[in-house]
């Protein structure tokens, strides 16, 4: 609560794709104090790259609907969306005045939360679109009773289209990484009361060292031998057991693996075809391409070598593409 409080400063949900960066989003009005009402934005959705004018309704209309749904809109009127097309920021602006008025009066600030921020590069082009950005920059300056939370898996500097440190300065980085050892194997071992799997000495480390804690696929994995041993009626995993829910694995979790593959530039690509074929080569490409692999937490540095940081990814690849 507290840390949500600085005028003029952006905060920033950074995390790789599949990291449970939506599920806490999603979870924020239960995880945050009552002063604050958030309203959950989801860029994946077109609607808002559609315009200027549905941008502006739609973000109006977000806010006004969950005020409505906490019974706090007063006598707020909801915003129409007619009287956007002529004037669209204009009328938000508006309408963030009353917001403000009404979020002084019950004493609650309103933390806006926009969640796949890089989807938004795809509505803006030269000829407007960026007006959106000025919107949101000028909220986050001067909206005292609004606070604005981005998520993505991409640093704003890593951006092509736009120079996003131009519209959004002062940013504080939360940033969610894999789960501990620790955490993995409560997981593993204890995800609900009743569960009863037993499992074979040292496979849960086996799970753990091949998905690296990464939520996901930590799950993901879980429930493909689950599943397996349901259909042999066996409760007692084995290492061959690993072995099939592994490759089940591949292919349940493919369009993860496919995201991860093709948010790597072809240089990248290159590197990680190249490490993936000869894991203990010297790596011949540009420190750029290898420390934004790293940064990524797609490769990790062990004794001045690359290699994968999940072992699941380099078995998906070496299988799709070598």
């Amino acid at each position: 609560g507290p840390g949500f409080r600085r005028r003029g400063q952006v905060h920033f949900l950074l995390g790789p794709r599949r990291m449970g960066k939506t599920s806490t989003l999603l979870n924020l009005p239960r995880l945050l104090s009552s002063q604050f009402v958030p309203v959950f934005i989801d860029f994946q959705n077109a609607k808002w790259r559609e315009s200027d004018t549905t941008f502006c309704w739609n973000l109006a209309d977000a806010i006004f609907k969950e005020l409505q749904r906490g019974g706090l809109t007063t006598d707020l009127r909801q915003p129409d969306m007619e009287s956007f097309k002529e004037h669209p920021f204009t009328l938000l602006d508006r309408f963030l005045d009353q917001i403000e008025t009404l979020s002084n009066a019950i004493k609650k600030q309103i933390l806006l939360t926009f969640d796949e921020y890089e989807r938004l590069e795809q509505g803006i082009d030269q000829k407007g679109g960026v007006k959106i950005l000025d919107q949101i920059r000028n909220i986050v300056q001067h909206r005292e009773r609004i606070v604005v939370l981005f998520s993505g898996s991409h640093r704003f500097e890593e951006m092509k289209t736009i120079n996003w440190s131009d519209y959004l300065i002062n940013v504080k980085t939360l940033q969610i990484g894999f789960l501990s050892a620790d955490d993995a194997r409560m997981l593993l071992t204890q995800p609900t009361p009743e569960f009863n799997l037993e499992y074979a000495p040292g496979l849960v480390d086996r799970i753990i060292e091949t998905t690296q804690g990464q939520p996901y696929l930590l799950q993901a994995v879980a429930s493909d031998l689950v599943n397996y041993l349901n259909s042999e009626k066996r409760i007692s995993a084995t290492a061959e057991d690993l072995e099939i829910a592994l490759d089940k694995t591949l292919v349940t979790a493919e369009v993860y693996f496919f995201n991860l593959w093709t948010y790597c530039s072809e240089e990248e690509q290159a590197i990680l075809r190249e490490i993936g074929m000869k894991p203990s080569a010297e790596v011949t490409a540009k420190d750029q391409a290898i420390q934004a692999l790293c940064r990524r937490e797609i490769l990790r540095s062990i004794n001045n070598r690359y290699c994968f940081t999940i072992d699941l990814f380099r078995r998906w690849m070496m299988k799709r593409f070598l």
